[in-house]
């Protein structure tokens, strides 16, 4: 599975959900999401990911559940 995803592109670390779309102060919203019962924990690839991001003006967030990742996605559209 790993090898398939590497081979279209994906690099590690990198993040679950990407919106494009600037929004007040942020040039785009990049999520990694984690299960809400799930059994895995953030990679430090995909904290570095997250922290690169930041770094440039994006909006980068970890959610865990489906609840907090809507109302990360609700509270950027929205700003």
């Amino acid at each position: 599975m790993v090898n398939h995803i590497r081979a279209q592109g994906i690099h590690p670390g990198e993040s679950d959900i990407l919106i494009a779309l600037p929004r007040g102060v942020y040039g785009s919203f990049v999520m990694e999401y984690k299960a809400e019962l799930g059994k895995h924990s953030t990679s430090q690839d995909q904290l570095i990911y997250i922290q690169r991001h930041n770094a440039c003006g994006n909006c980068a967030v970890v959610a865990k559940g489906p609840e907090i990742a809507k109302a990360a996605i609700a509270t950027y559209m929205e700003s």
